[in-house]
């Protein structure tokens, strides 16, 4: 018998397929400003990329990521999280044209994040060892599934509702990602003062200006 997980991902997965024609190869921007798709109907080899801080999750299909010096793999039981600008090397390691690789993500502000933290009780995080680099990997629960599946159903609604809907569910999700074991990761990207923010906040200023000298 599935699981809630298998059962969340395999709904979100048929909406994706009856909204969207999945012989596209590459991204798609949703209306959602903050929710893209993936698509490949091959696997691929190593391309170079910029990850952005957002919650990256695949339906299915698997990829191989390259950080530094470590390489991950993951598929649909995990999730990655990126905490700010982070170049990276990325390869689709299972796809074809009867099971194509499905993946989506949602980017964040950290705005957003400000505004989830300052009211939690930081001292409360847990301390985690894979907190300690730009990109965070864990294993998926139905907890986070649920407002993540609201929001891929959201592109169904009239775009007022999608417009006031998404950033809500998007806080919600911060929300339970803060209070679970990537909190810890979040909040020292996050917090004014830390060594790891004023790397995020130079990351973004070279990034805003980069046409400047």
């Amino acid at each position: 018998m599935e699981n809630l997980v298998e059962k969340l991902q395999k709904d979100a997965l048929d909406f994706i397929e009856t909204k969207y024609t999945l012989n596209i190869n590459g991204g798609l921007q949703t209306e959602i400003s903050n929710l893209d798709f993936y698509f490949s109907d091959e696997t691929t080899e190593f391309n170079a990329i910029v990850y952005e801080p957002s919650l990256c999750i695949i339906l299915q299909g698997s990829k191989a990521v390259g950080f530094g010096n470590e390489l991950y793999n993951y598929g649909p039981k995990e999730y990655l999280l990126s905490s700010t600008h982070v170049p990276a090397k990325v390869k689709v390691l299972e796809a074809s044209k009867e099971k194509p690789f499905v993946s989506f993500r949602i980017k964040f502000e950290l705005e957003d994040i400000y505004d989830v933290i300052k009211n939690i009780d930081t001292q409360k995080l847990a301390l985690d060892s894979k907190s300690e680099k730009g990109l965070f990997f864990d294993e998926i629960n139905e907890k986070l599934y649920d407002p993540i599946l609201r929001l891929i159903k959201l592109l169904d609604k009239e775009q007022e509702e999608i417009n006031y809907l998404s950033s809500l569910i998007i806080k919600e999700i911060l929300f339970i990602l803060i209070n679970d074991k990537s909190g810890y990761f979040l909040n020292k990207f996050a917090m004014e003062g830390t060594v790891s923010n004023k790397i995020v906040k130079a990351i973004s200023e070279i990034k805003d200006n980069f046409n400047e000298n």
